[in-house]
């Protein structure tokens, strides 16, 4: 916001910097991040707030909103 970058651009900067530290720190497999980004995240925490916070669809689930 300070530098006046586009939105687009620094999504896609943040994104793939988010990308190679879960590689780096996390050990995640690169196979691993692209399905989270396609088809989203899912986990169980038992808590149904959180849930519902953090399961979520990833790029597919925004293709109709993008598309159209």
């Amino acid at each position: 916001m300070l530098k006046r970058v586009p939105a687009l651009p620094a999504l896609m900067g943040v994104s793939l910097l988010g990308a190679v530290l879960a590689v780096v720190v996390q050990g995640t497999s690169v196979s691993s991040i692209v399905q989270f980004m396609t088809s989203g995240f899912s986990i169980e925490t038992g808590v149904g707030a959180v849930d519902s916070l953090l399961n979520r669809g990833g790029l597919t689930s925004m293709l109709g909103t993008v598309a159209f």
